[in-house]
């Protein structure tokens, strides 16, 4: 993993069974410049995001899907998952999920968990009190 002026990324790299090199990117974005009406404002954030690219073909898919069967290719290739059109065999997945472990274990984002986790409980009791408020007020 690298450290990078907007935050972190790390990459994974692989052949296809048909030789053309593919490139996995996850990356945290820490800090993003928005447009507003001409002014440039740099903010702070805590995006993750993944990115496939297929050498010759482009960038393929921008999401991570792991099937709940695998499934086999006509060629024979056994699939457990895909990132846009980019079908992932087993060793391929866990290189991805090697560098979104990365990324997760950044501080920044055990900060974000841990803010949506509070947020979170304060949400819950606040339903709590107003559900006991609503069977109060109609009695």
């Amino acid at each position: 993993m690298i450290k990078t002026d907007s935050g972190y990324e790390a990459t994974a790299t692989w052949k296809t069974s048909t030789g053309l090199g593919v490139v996995v990117t996850a990356a945290l974005a820490t800090e993003k410049t928005i447009d507003l009406d001409g002014a440039n404002y740099k903010v702070s954030c805590c995006e993750k995001s993944i990115i496939a690219k297929v050498e010759g073909m482009g960038t393929l898919g921008y999401s991570l899907e792991v099937f709940k069967t695998p499934i086999t290719h006509k060629k024979g290739i056994v699939m457990v998952g895909k990132i846009g059109d980019l079908g992932l065999t087993a060793e391929n997945l866990a290189a991805v999920k090697s560098i979104i472990a990365e990324i997760e274990a950044t501080p920044e984002w055990a900060a974000k968990i841990e803010k949506e986790a509070r947020a979170a409980k304060v949400e819950t009791e606040y339903r709590k009190n107003e559900a006991a408020l609503r069977r109060i007020m109609n009695r």
